[in-house]
């Protein structure tokens, strides 16, 4: 899972590290994504929370993380405003919805 905080937003503490450093690093570039790219951040803006489904394999975690990375890096004062948080949240083993609770509670420094 990917959370991303509304501009304004105060999520990080003044010791949190800067969003781009809470999301997984690939040492590749996404390719031929571009398309769905867009349209995920613009539907991110339109209704803040999405969920993205498909084959496993398909890129779906991939994707997320790449366009949570642009929202917190967009231009400030471009068409679209930046992003303050993104954080990435693994739920590999998951069991239950509290421990799905206390993950991301954990991810935002919240608890």
């Amino acid at each position: 899972a990917v959370h991303v905080a509304a501009p304004g937003a105060s999520a990080q503490t003044p010791s949190s590290p800067p969003a781009a450093q809470r999301l997984p690093h690939y040492l590749t570039r996404l390719v031929g994504a571009d398309r769905q790219g867009a349209r995920l951040r613009t539907q991110v803006h339109e209704h803040r929370l999405l969920t993205l489904l498909g084959a496993g394999g398909s890129g779906k975690t991939r994707l997320a993380i790449e366009v949570a990375r642009a929202l917190v890096q967009a231009v400030p004062g471009g068409s679209t405003p930046a992003f303050e948080l993104a954080v990435f949240v693994p739920l590999v083993g998951a069991i239950s919805a509290t421990d799905l609770l206390d993950r991301i509670a954990l991810a935002l420094r919240v608890k």
